[in-house]
């Protein structure tokens, strides 16, 4: 289970998100942001809120421009730089030190990559090596929307122009989330989560937002990691694949 530590720290950080993807739903566009790239050289200690909102977005995969889908799914990975972008983000929202930030952002990234990330900004894997890529953990967090949730039928100043009995409604059974969201490798080997926590409902109404931990330490090509969520296909929803 996901000891307490990373339940809190998990907790503040997919509020942060959460907050950050309403703004994404509701824009669904990066272009009055910075450049991410220029970002990434500068130190995040000096990145704005609107900074954290670009970086946050820039790593957001989502199917939400997919017509058809009764389900959308917006994924982001807990990488460093989108690490560096809630803490900083939390930093500007309730005035926290530095240092209580550097904590946040160090302890979460370890608990997401399996890395530690020290002062100067640099990555050092879990054998104390300079980090170039291979990380012994990834965690993500999966949000959930039912686009056909609540059943409401069309209605025109007020009154039902359908019946209920004709309104599109979905209520999949979402009780086993695990078995249905799993990276595949380059290699063609199939990981299954080893925590999926989160989840306040057995069927998918209101939306559901999950963390989700993959333990990577036993791949050894991290090249290609592919997230599926294939639980709703039964509802003509097409499998959701992303890359990281």
């Amino acid at each position: 289970m996901i000891n307490r530590t990373l339940e809190k720290l998990t907790l503040i950080a997919t509020s942060v998100l959460v907050a950050v993807m309403v703004i994404f739903v509701m824009t669904c566009n990066q272009g009055c942001f910075t450049s991410v790239e220029q970002l990434r050289s500068v130190p995040y200690a000096e990145w704005t809120a609107e900074d954290c909102m670009a970086v946050i977005m820039r790593n957001v995969h989502h199917n939400l421009k997919r017509d058809g889908e009764i389900i959308s799914a917006l994924v982001i990975p807990f990488t460093p730089e989108v690490v560096k972008a809630i803490g900083r983000y939390r930093q500007i929202k309730y005035a926290h030190s530095d240092s209580l930030t550097y904590e946040f952002v160090q302890r979460l990234t370890q608990q997401g990559t399996g890395t530690f990330l020290d002062r100067d900004g640099m990555l050092w894997d879990a054998q104390g090596n300079r980090f170039i890529g291979r990380r012994d953990s990834l965690m993500v967090m999966v949000s959930l929307i039912n686009t056909t949730w609540p059943c409401e039928p069309l209605s025109l100043n007020g009154i039902p122009i359908m019946n209920m009995s004709e309104t599109p409604c979905e209520t999949p059974d979402i009780s086993n989330l695990d078995q249905h969201i799993f990276l595949s490798t380059a290699t063609g080997d199939t990981l299954y989560p080893k925590t999926l926590f989160g989840r306040r409902n057995n069927i998918l109404t209101d939306d559901e937002n999950l963390l989700i931990v993959f333990d990577l330490r036993g791949v050894e090509n991290q090249a290609t990691l592919l997230l599926h969520i294939n639980a709703f296909n039964k509802f003509n929803n097409r499998e959701m694949t992303y890359g990281f």
